[in-house]
């Protein structure tokens, strides 16, 4: 074999390498659309979702996708506690909160978790919490209530707004009655 026919097929072999090289593919698909995300089970959820908008021809999209990465977290609910607390001991009163623009109806001083609960989430800025009531006086000469917002739209989430408790000014709520 000669010096000049072996050159010439290194030469050629060489073109067609670099040449591979123009031939690489220019964009990458890009990313589902319309995902829906919704629970399969306990511990299992169904991730449905349509190709990518303007998908180019084929050979011009790099690799085909062979599939995606789905990274979840959990949400951690917002909590906030709200004590009702005397100087002596309280023989009556009531109280109302507010959450965002909106007041609950007037609330015994020592409502249960399950009567605080039912006034919280009759305000439309809530939609689900779950309330623990400390023992007596936990705070003094009172309790302390632990909200939790673990509703699934409205109040899931860090809050921005936090729960007000007013006892002025509200009739007919009977205020501040304690025994001195």
């Amino acid at each position: 074999m000669s010096w000049t026919l072996l050159f010439g097929l290194l030469l050629l072999l060489l073109v067609t390498v670099v040449g591979a090289a123009f031939f690489t593919p220019e964009d990458v698909p890009g990313p589902p659309e319309k995902i829906l995300v919704s629970p399969a089970s306990d511990s299992s959820m169904r991730v449905q979702f349509s190709p990518p908008l303007n998908v180019k021809p084929e050979g011009v999209n790099g690799a085909p996708v062979l599939g995606y990465k789905v990274d979840v977290a959990r949400r951690v609910d917002e909590v906030q506690t709200f004590s009702v607390a005397a100087n002596g001991p309280i023989l009556a009163g009531a109280y109302k909160l507010q959450f965002g623009a909106q007041m609950t109806p007037c609330i015994p001083w020592n409502a249960s978790d399950v009567e605080l609960e039912m006034a919280l989430e009759e305000l439309p800025t809530v939609d689900s919490v779950g309330v623990s009531r400390s023992a007596y006086s936990a705070a003094k000469n009172g309790y302390v209530y632990t909200i939790t917002f673990d509703g699934a739209y409205l109040g899931n989430g860090k809050q921005t707004d936090t729960l007000d408790g007013d006892t002025t000014g509200h009739a007919p709520c009977i205020v501040n009655f304690y025994d001195s």
